[in-house]
């Protein structure tokens, strides 16, 4: 079997694909929009583009039809799929912009206008985010 064979989709999902599609593409554009000192670096950009792009190999080529006879192999997609993609996806937000949404989203205050009142929320509100978020997971 020729090797580009292999990432073509074992049980083709347009929608999958759709939904890959659209993540990449919604990521490209809003990278393009941002402010030149906003964006992330190369480094985030990567991280994110890997960290979708091994979520779609394992649930869209020939390693989903070797997954379901080989239980190894079903871990290793399990694995990419609940926690390295997700964990590089994760590494690739801004902490910005994740220390804004998750106050923002717990305590009710306003996005901050400056990176010094950033670090003031964080470090005043900090145990308080974390005893917030806590509560909510359980």
């Amino acid at each position: 079997m020729p090797v580009p064979s292999y990432l073509l989709p074992y049980d083709f999902s347009p929608l999958t694909l759709l939904s890959y599609v659209l993540v990449l593409g919604f990521y490209g554009v809003a990278l393009l929009r941002m402010p030149e000192q906003d964006r992330p670096g190369p480094g985030r950009i990567v991280t994110f583009t890997l960290g979708v792009m091994l979520c779609y190999a394992v649930m869209q080529t020939r390693f989903d039809y070797y997954s379901q006879y080989m239980f190894f192999v079903h871990r290793g997609q399990h694995l990419i799929l609940h926690h390295l993609g997700p964990i590089l996806i994760a590494l690739s937000v801004s902490e910005n912009l994740a220390v804004c949404a998750l106050l923002a989203a717990t305590s009710g205050v306003d996005l901050p206008d400056s990176a010094a009142t950033l670090h003031r929320l964080v470090s005043v509100r900090g145990a308080d985010l974390f005893l917030a978020l806590a509560a909510d997971s359980f």
